[in-house]
C-alpha cells in the first residue's frame, strides 16, 4: 500500500511540473520544485534531468510565443498593433473633411460649391524600438505625398536629455498653427499670415524637448530643400535650401492651464540665376475659392528671411492665441529695394460644454479635443464657440501690389465624439484689391479621422 502511494505521488509530483512548465506558469518556481522533489526522493537523478530539460525546453518555448505576440487595439476607433516586448508599433489611420461654401459678393467671382478637403490615409509605426517612420498621401486635389519621414530616438541612451533625428519629407519647425494638425485646428481653414508658413519639405532635422516648472520646452533645427511637389527647379537651376528653427517655452501646461511662447525663423536661399520664383499669395480663409484677394505674383529674389513670434493661452473651457510673421525678401541682383510683408491673427474661443483645448508641451502645440460625453452614449458632445482676426499685408513689392487683406471669422464647432467634428465658419473679408468686391463667406465642414 505504501509503495503504491509513493508512486501515486511521483506521477502526481511529474505531471504539476510538467504542467507548470508547459503553461510557463512559472520559471525558478519550477526549478525549485524539481529540486525539493529530488531531494524528498519523490524524484530520481534521471527523473531530474528529464523533467529539468523539459522545462528549459518549454520556457524557451513560451518566450517565443510571448515576443511574436501581436496586440491588436481599437481603442478609440484607431487601429493599432504592437508586439508584446513593445519594440514593433503600427497604425493604419487616415482623415476625411468634406467641405461647403457660398460666396456673398456683388460681382459674383467667388462661385458657391463643395469639395473634398482632405482625404488621407497614413502608416505609421516604430521599429527596433527606437526607430519610427511615417508615410502619408492625400487623395484630394489631385494626390500629393505629405508626411514621409524616418525618426531616430535613440540617441536618449547615451545623452541626459532626449535628441531625435528626422530624415525626410515634413513640416519645417515653424508657426504654432502650421504644426498643429489640421484635424485639431480651431477654424475650417488656417489664418491668412500661413501664407508665410514653409510647410512640408525635404530634410533633415534635430529636436529635443523637457520639463520645466509645470509645462515644457522644445527645440528644433533642421536643414531643408523643397517638398515632392514643389515646381521651383527648373533647367539648368538650383535647388533652393533653407535652415529653420524653432523653439517653445510653456511655463504651464496641464489639463486646463496652458502658457504658451515660441519663436521661429528660416532663411531660404535661391539660386541667383533662377530669376521670379518667388510667389506670395493666400486665399481668402476658404479653400473652395478659386481667387485670393491678396497676391504679389512671382517676383525675384535672392534669398528670404522670415520670423515669427507665437503665445497661446489656455484656462479651463477658454483659449487665447494668437502670432505674429514677417517674411524679408532681397533681389537677385540686389538692384531693388527688399520685400517686407507681415501678417498676424488673433482668436479666442470657449467650449460651453467645459472642455479644455488639448496642448502637448512634447510637441509645442495643440492635440485632440475629448468630450465629456459622446453623441449616441448619452451625451451631447462638445461645443466650442470661437473668433478670429487676421491680418495679411503684401504691399512692399518693388514694382508691384500685392494688397493687403483683413478678416474676421465667426466660427462654431460640435466635437460630436473625440474623432468626429462639424465645423461651421462665417468670414467677412475686408481687402484694397480693386478686382474684387469682398466676399462674406459661409461655410460648413464634416470631419472624422480614424
Amino acid at each position: 500500500m505504501k509503495e503504491k502511494t509513493q508512486k501515486a505521488a511521483k506521477m502526481i509530483a511529474i505531471g504539476s511540473v510538467a504542467l507548470l512548465s508547459s503553461n510557463a506558469f512559472a520559471d525558478k518556481t519550477s526549478e525549485k520544485l524539481l529540486d525539493i522533489l529530488k531531494a524528498n526522493g519523490a524524484i530520481n537523478q534521471t527523473q531530474y534531468e528529464e523533467l529539468s530539460k523539459l522545462v528549459k525546453e518549454d520556457e524557451k518555448a513560451a518566450a517565443k510565443a510571448i515576443e511574436n505576440e501581436v496586440k491588436v487595439s481599437l481603442k478609440g476607433g484607431h487601429f493599432k498593433m504592437k508586439t508584446a516586448d513593445g519594440q514593433f508599433k503600427m497604425q493604419i489611420g487616415g482623415r476625411i473633411m468634406v467641405d461647403s461654401a457660398w460666396y456673398d459678393d456683388s460681382d459674383n467671382k467667388f462661385g458657391d460649391g463643395t469639395e473634398l478637403r482632405r482625404a488621407r490615409i497614413f502608416v505609421k509605426g516604430t521599429v527596433w524600438d527606437n526607430w519610427h517612420y511615417k508615410f502619408q498621401y492625400d487623395f484630394a486635389g489631385g494626390g500629393a505625398i505629405k508626411d514621409a519621414y524616418i525618426k531616430y530616438t535613440g540617441l536618449k541612451q547615451h545623452l541626459d536629455f532626449p535628441l531625435n533625428i528626422t530624415v525626410g519629407n515634413f513640416k519645417e519647425p515653424f508657426s504654432l498653427e502650421e504644426l498643429t494638425s489640421s484635424k485639431y485646428i480651431t477654424f475650417m481653414e488656417r489664418a491668412l499670415p500661413n501664407a508665410f508658413a514653409p510647410g512640408r519639405n525635404l530634410g533633415v532635422q534635430l529636436s529635443s524637448h523637457g520639463k520645466v516648472m509645470d509645462g515644457g520646452w522644445t527645440a528644433a533645427v533642421g536643414w531643408f530643400g523643397k517638398g515632392f511637389d514643389d515646381d521651383e527647379v527648373g533647367s539648368g537651376f538650383d535647388e533652393s535650401t533653407a535652415v529653420a528653427g524653432r523653439v517653445t517655452f510653456a511655463p504651464i501646461a496641464t489639463k486646463t492651464k496652458v502658457l504658451h511662447f515660441g519663436g521661429a525663423a528660416e532663411y531660404r536661399s535661391y539660386d541667383a540665376n533662377a530669376g521670379t520664383i518667388l510667389r506670395v499669395r493666400e486665399r481668402p480663409e476658404s479653400h473652395i475659392a478659386d481667387h485670393r484677394l491678396v497676391d504679389t505674383g512671382r517676383f525675384s529674389a535672392g534669398n528670404t528671411t522670415k520670423w515669427g513670434f507665437e503665445t497661446a493661452g489656455v484656462y479651463g473651457p477658454f483659449s487665447i492665441q494668437s502670432e505674429y510673421i514677417h517674411m524679408n525678401a532681397t533681389d537677385v541682383n540686389r538692384t531693388a529695394q527688399d520685400a517686407r510683408l507681415n501678417g498676424w491673427y488673433v482668436y479666442g474661443s470657449y467650449f460651453i460644454t467645459g472642455e479644455s483645448r488639448n496642448y502637448s508641451a512634447k510637441k509645442g502645440a495643440f492635440g485632440r479635443v475629448k468630450p465629456n460625453s459622446i453623441v449616441g452614449q448619452g451625451g451631447w458632445g462638445a461645443w466650442e464657440l470661437a473668433a478670429r482676426y487676421s491680418s495679411l499685408e503684401l504691399e512692399s513689392i518693388p514694382g508691384a501690389n500685392g494688397w493687403e487683406e483683413y478678416n474676421v471669422t465667426l466660427g462654431l464647432n460640435w466635437y460630436a465624439t473625440p474623432s468626429i467634428r462639424f465645423m461651421a465658419n462665417y468670414v467677412l473679408t475686408d481687402s484694397n484689391n480693386p478686382n474684387f468686391d469682398d466676399p462674406n463667406i459661409f461655410q460648413l465642414r464634416g470631419q472624422i479621422d480614424f
